[in-house]
């Protein structure tokens, strides 16, 4: 079936440099535009490492790095020029983030994707200012089709907006083929010449505050002073240390024992591939992407059964009681000290990852498209 026009707009690329959202709608739009040809992201002016780094061919706009300050004038300028390039024949608009403003163009078919509902769920972890949870709302209604990463994300959806459940998909997200190129986690030799560390690294990715529950990691690691003495901590992204994390560092006997690693996704395979295990102890997640890269690479999980990840992880991570921090001192202890419980969540990981593939995702992603058009 022809397929006319799939355009994804430059919302979410132009507030993140680099992020979840931004990293999965790049994926999409590579992917799509090597099946179908007809796929553009409109973003005239982006700040997104990922959106430079894919197939520019899929791309209209170019990257042009500016300071957060600019970044209402940043929105509306990329809007005002967008709306003036829209095609002027039927098409699907795929929004990427959540805007109250509604399209001008008359052609377009709305597509959104609701990665989670923390602003609905969790509305003290949100600035006052933030206007997230009106906008997701006017954006769910006025969709065509909405788009959930998760069942639980669905669920959700309908609980808080009233969504109804013919009116949206669940479309999983993917694990790209580079991941499951590393080297296995118990590759001894890698971990010789690709880590930095002196001792055996318990890794976490992304943001720590809030409902990431890094402080409760913290709390479990101070309930085993033998964790605290024979590992270390490493986390990617997420910024600097706050003054908090590092009081609650010393107090759980980690100081100076905490460090923070920034870069690219080489950079992040390489910590995967190194790491003794992933712990992902969030309160509540729409998804869980890093579950799934690190298991591709054959890094041992430990996560919560928060929300989606269960779903996502199945019965290839230890899983403990979501905000219980005795259950996830246990779990460490479980892991950590068991190379054999280690191999088999390689095992399991490695198997689990590969179903999840972008290919799975961007054919269910046509099929929705296709009904609208």
């Amino acid at each position: 079936m022809y397929l006319n026009k799939i355009v994804f707009d430059h919302q979410i690329f132009t507030c993140q440099n680099v992020g979840g959202i931004s990293r999965t709608f790049s994926e999409q739009i590579e992917a799509l535009g090597s099946i179908r040809g007809q796929v553009e992201a409109l973003a005239p002016l982006h700040r997104n490492l990922y959106l430079a780094s894919i197939d520019q061919a899929c791309v209209s706009g170019r990257y042009a790095p500016f300071d957060q300050p600019n970044l209402a004038d940043m929105l509306e300028e990329n809007r005002l020029l967008s709306n003036e390039l829209l095609p002027k024949v039927p098409f699907v608009l795929h929004e990427t983030y959540y805007t109250g403003k509604q399209p001008t163009s008359k052609h377009a078919r709305i597509v959104i994707t609701l990665h989670d509902l923390v602003h609905e769920l969790m509305p003290e972890q949100s600035h006052p200012d933030d206007r997230t949870l009106v906008h997701k709302r006017a954006a769910v209604e006025r969709a065509d089709h909405v788009i959930c990463v998760s069942q639980n994300t669905l669920n959700d959806a309908v609980e808080h907006f009233g969504l109804a459940p013919d009116k949206a998909s669940i479309i999983h997200h993917g694990v790209h083929a580079k991941w499951f190129d590393f080297p296995s986690h118990v590759d001894e030799e890698r971990v010789r010449q690709g880590s930095s560390e002196s001792k055996p690294f318990i890794l976490v990715v992304g943001h720590r505050g809030g409902y990431k529950f890094f402080s409760g990691l913290l709390k479990a690691v101070g309930m085993s002073p033998r964790i605290a003495r024979d590992f270390s901590i490493v986390c990617f992204g997420g910024g600097a240390l706050t003054a908090e994390e590092l009081e609650q560092a010393q107090s759980c006997g980690m100081e100076g024992n905490i460090r923070v690693h920034t870069g690219d996704d080489q950079d992040l395979a390489r910590l995967y591939a190194t790491a003794i295990a992933l712990v992902y102890p969030s309160l509540y997640e729409g998804f869980g992407l890093p579950v799934l890269e690190a298991m591709a690479v054959g890094c041992p999980v430990i996560c919560s059964d928060a929300a989606s990840l269960p779903e996502v992880a199945g019965s290839a991570a230890v899983s403990f009681l979501s905000g219980n921090v005795e259950a996830l001192a246990e779990a460490l202890e479980k892991v950590l000290y068991s190379d054999e419980m280690q191999t088999e969540l390689v095992e399991k990981g490695k198997t689990r990852a590969v179903q999840f593939t972008w290919e799975k995702n961007v054919k269910q992603l046509v099929d929705v498209y296709s009904g609208l058009l």
